[in-house]
């Protein structure tokens, strides 16, 4: 029953958001953003099924379902705890798609939905789409391209396959989209709002696809320090700031070597002959030693 309820819960939700941010002009993209909602809790009833590319049937939501009910039983015997790959080696380095997902099966007795699940990726969906709209108006882009340009992509068949489940892609779309977007907001006007969007979206990304902070984490501090401000103040005193609060970082914390030996961990992982070969013969990479064919892999 948790399915259905939250489904609706958070489209809700996410009417609510576009209708506020779209007051005086029109109901076109609102329109855009519900269809796209809709359509990808019913193409969730059966989309696992389908076997499309050189994917089999399912993939990858099915494992981070499969960890999710294994969270919720460990929930309900000791109680709620951020679980990681140090509590539970199979996470990985995604650990937050799965607690997430494990927080709605709890509330659903343990039991998995489906529909619950993907309403939540469904959400941020469209609101990785607004928040790219709205940032273009922002920018000076006409309203009407800007419109029709998001609504191919959010209602494009990747897109649509890859939010339409249990899949963290719509997660890390969401969580990139938010810092980048922060990042050239606070360009243009200093917000401590968009700063904790920000601040935020990088510690998910840390949990989702944690080596997108190694290229989303420069814009951030490029647009705090004010890559557009004419007067020397802001720069400086942002600067005296970032370094205060590195060097309180790199005192009492361990991130930094965290982040370097996940860093050096991915390079050799990602540069290993045996790896590339894996990923080329039918998993997230491609093979070009194909002879020269003009179609390859595609």
């Amino acid at each position: 029953m948790v399915g259905p309820l939250l489904a609706l819960a958070l489209g809700l939700l996410l009417y609510f958001v576009v209708r506020a941010g779209e007051r005086g002009r029109g109901n076109e993209m609102l329109t855009i953003i519900m269809v796209g909602y809709l359509a990808r809790l019913i193409l969730q009833t059966f989309i696992r099924d389908v076997k499309l590319f050189s994917h089999e049937a399912g993939g990858d939501c099915q494992g981070y379902e499969g960890i999710a009910i294994e969270i919720a039983r460990y929930w309900r015997i000791t109680g709620f705890t951020f679980m990681t790959e140090d509590d539970l080696p199979v996470l990985g380095p995604a650990a937050l798609p799965p607690n997430l997902f494990a927080g709605i099966i709890y509330l659903n007795d343990g039991e998995a939905t489906r529909l619950g699940c993907t309403a939540l990726i469904a959400l941020v969906s469209g609101l990785t789409c607004y928040n790219l709209y709205h940032l273009a108006i922002e920018l000076g882009a006409d309203p009407g391209r800007a419109r029709w340009t998001l609504a191919i992509f959010y209602l494009g068949p990747t897109y649509l396959h890859y939010t339409s489940d249990m899949f963290k892609d719509g997660l890390v779309a969401f969580f990139t989209v938010c810092a980048l977007a922060s990042s050239i907001r606070l360009m243009h006007r200093v917000s401590v709002q968009h700063f904790v969007i920000g601040a935020l979206s990088l510690w998910a990304l840390w949990y989702v696809r944690y080596y997108l902070i190694f290229v989303t984490t420069a814009p951030l501090v490029v647009g705090l320090l004010g890559g557009r401000s004419k007067s020397l103040v802001r720069p400086v005193f942002g600067s005296l700031i970032l370094v205060i609060a590195g060097l309180v970082v790199l005192g009492f914390t361990h991130a930094a070597q965290e982040v370097s030996e996940t860093a050096s961990t991915t390079f050799v992982r990602g540069t290993d002959a045996m790896f590339r070969n894996a990923n080329a013969e039918g998993g997230s990479g491609v093979t070009f030693d194909d002879g020269g064919s003009a179609y390859g892999a595609l």
